[in-house]
């Protein structure tokens, strides 16, 4: 074999070597179980990597990977995750009863700063009534669910920020906006924090829908112009349908995304019919958008809720993209030009906002 063969095979080996990963980990197994399937995923993908079976309380995974990745362990294909981290080379170490991670660059800078945020006594507690709520413990008042809640998303959006702010290029600060974007309402705090995250973390694959939604929603709120779409069937006998249709043309209009299928969307119809007769007219009308749906669904919905005012139905995700809308329902008001007057309304409060503007109908 030649220098250069031999050159070549060493650093054909070296980098083969450098791309490897072992994943150590440690479990508390439940009571009589003595072995479970461990499985690991891309959490950008939701895709299946790996799985192994555990050995008295603990598993091993190795592999190769060409790209760092950030990733979970699920004890159940149908469960929730139970550990992110970022699988990258080296070994890295998961301990699922003391809740640590670590062993390589970036996931010891997750354990650094994730630590500390749950790692507190005051997370600790929180986190404690808020298991017992969720195992049905009837004891737990709302005020403490409530005041347990606001502590955790206030201990999630801290670990988010840091972990972003002091990783904006690489998938530490992507995980951190992950974390945050789960756990935080603040849109505010979200818009700031994809300003510090390079242009090539928010572009990936793990965040991406969520920023590019968090940027329209910015470009959506009250003041601003509406933007118009087109359902090509959208009208309920198969003609096109756009929202300019309704909006922009001399009425207020309050705008109700919703699908048949979703509980707290029906359970805002009541508002919205009674805001409807009782304003409905010359200067204002209601319209009501079906997304996320099938058309058949929307169309029974229709007609057993007795909505009896203007629809476009299969909708599906193109208003909701543009629109940044994340969660229905979703209920804004327009006014007659077209310029948003307000967002995020439900119950009361929808009448209450058209009654600023609109006299009920003699």
């Amino acid at each position: 074999m030649t220098i250069a063969a031999v050159i070549c095979s060493t650093l054909a080996l070296v980098s083969c070597n450098s791309n490897r990963y072992t994943i150590n980990g440690i479990v508390e197994m439940p009571e009589g179980v003595d072995s479970m399937t461990v499985y690991l995923y891309d959490l950008a993908g939701r895709r299946n990597l790996d799985s192994v079976c555990t050995t008295n309380g603990s598993f091993v995974f190795k592999g190769e990977i060409d790209t760092a990745k950030v990733a979970y362990i699920s004890f159940s294909k149908e469960s929730n995750e139970f550990s992110r981290f970022i699988l990258e080379k080296g070994e890295i170490t998961l301990d699922f009863g003391k809740e640590t991670i670590g062993g390589t660059p970036l996931n010891d800078a997750i354990e650094e700063i994730f630590g500390k945020a749950i790692n507190t006594q005051e997370y600790k507690e929180a986190m404690e009534v808020y298991n017992r709520y969720i195992q049905d413990d009837t004891t737990v008042t709302k005020e403490a669910l409530d005041k347990s809640i606001d502590i955790l998303v206030s201990h999630m959006e801290k670990a988010g920020c840091e972990l972003i702010d002091s990783h904006p290029n690489d998938l530490v600060g992507v995980l951190g906006f992950y974390i945050l974007s789960i756990n935080s309402e603040n849109t505010e705090l979200k818009l700031k924090e994809i300003g510090v995250l390079s242009e090539a973390m928010q572009q990936h694959k793990l965040i991406a829908k969520s920023i590019n939604k968090l940027k329209a929603k910015a470009n959506f709120t009250a003041g601003k112009a509406f933007a118009d779409f087109t359902i090509e069937n959208g009208n309920i006998d198969g003609t096109p349908a756009s929202l300019s249709n309704y909006v922009g043309c001399g009425k207020y209009v309050v705008v109700d995304f919703w699908a048949s299928w979703c509980g707290p969307c029906r359970g805002e119809l009541p508002y919205l019919k009674a805001v409807y007769e009782k304003f409905g007219g010359e200067n204002f009308t209601v319209l009501s958008v079906a997304v996320w749906d099938k058309r058949e669904e929307s169309l029974k919905g229709i007609e057993e809720h007795g909505m009896n005012w203007p629809q476009i139905i299969d909708a599906q995700r193109i208003p909701t993209d543009l629109y940044g809308i994340e969660g229905i329902p979703s209920i804004m008001l327009f006014a007659p030009d077209g310029t948003i007057v307000a967002n995020d309304l439900r119950g009361e409060a929808i009448e209450a906002e058209v009654a600023k503007y609109v006299t009920p109908v003699k």
